[in-house]
């Protein structure tokens, strides 16, 4: 998730999910109106098309070889983030960007420990290799469930929510969503305002993230309550107060799980695919 000082928002993650169960690939089929996760290799990680934005699923409860390797690619400074959390958070903070450093070094044709990150004022992060800049990137996970955006011509946005019990949750609701967004959540009780709860925190996270800024900083500027099934366009104030358009759209991922995908125009082809990490 967007790293915004939230802790008033903060999610703790403390999930018991059992192995995912996946059909065999069927990557012919893979398009925009049925963006289902397939398993797939990192080996088949290809060159990113204009107008195509890849998608990749993975479980972050990597066993002990895999975790080590990933860790070993990791900066200083991002080691140094690690150290300053605790037990399952700092296992999965390692996990997770241990493995968007795999996928991106895949997509650039460099080695993970050849990517180097710069940040932007709200902590959106950008990559860079030696041969210039890599392609655009998002992350986001929740429990043990991480998602990843790339896409070689756009921003893009993305985030994951374990539906659950939240505290605080209306509370939450009205500091960061629109009036119209709020009263639906207060208008439900338990299963079904948690899951409509995590619908809407998802696609505004995926918005701002996209943007730059973080949910954090632009609380309730933009409805997405009535976002139909393959998403919806929407205008958004830049930080320069111009109206910008973007695409959101909701991303079925595991149950119990809600996610969402924002960028800056609609994909011509969205790939969908599951990276294993034992």
């Amino acid at each position: 998730m967007f790293e915004a000082n939230l802790k008033e928002t903060a999610m703790i993650d403390d999930p018991d999910l059992d192995e995912p169960d996946f059909e065999e690939p069927d990557f012919d089929n893979l398009d925009f109106e049925e963006p289902a996760f397939v398993p797939s290799a990192l080996d088949d990680t290809s060159k990113l098309e204009p107008g195509v934005v890849e998608l990749w699923m993975a479980w972050v409860d990597s066993e002990e070889d895999t975790f080590a390797r990933l860790e070993a690619t990791l900066s200083e400074d991002e080691l140094e983030r690690a150290a300053e959390k605790d037990g399952d958070q700092r296992r999965r903070f390692i996990t997770t960007r241990g493995i968007l450093r795999e996928l991106l070094a895949s997509y650039a044709g460099v080695l993970p420990t050849e990517l180097a990150f710069e940040y932007s004022e709200y902590g959106k992060p950008k990559v860079f290799t030696a041969s210039g800049d890599g392609p655009y990137f998002n992350v986001s996970h929740s429990g043990d469930l991480a998602l990843f955006a790339f896409s070689s011509d756009q921003e893009v946005g993305v985030d994951v929510e374990e539906v659950r019990a939240r505290a605080r949750l209306d509370e939450i609701a009205e500091k960061y969503f629109s009036p119209a967004e709020a009263e639906m959540v207060a208008g439900l009780m338990d299963e079904e305002r948690d899951s409509l709860f995590a619908s809407y925190w998802t696609r505004k996270e995926a918005l701002y993230k996209a943007i730059g800024t973080g949910i954090a900083n632009r609380p309730g500027t933009v409805d997405l309550s009535g976002m139909a099934v393959d998403g919806a366009e929407v205008s958004c104030p830049s930080d320069g107060g111009e109206d910008e358009s973007w695409y959101v759209r909701d991303i079925e991922v595991e149950d119990g799980f809600r996610a969402a995908l924002c960028c800056r125009n609609r994909p011509a082809e969205l790939h969908c695919k599951d990276a294993f990490y034992d």
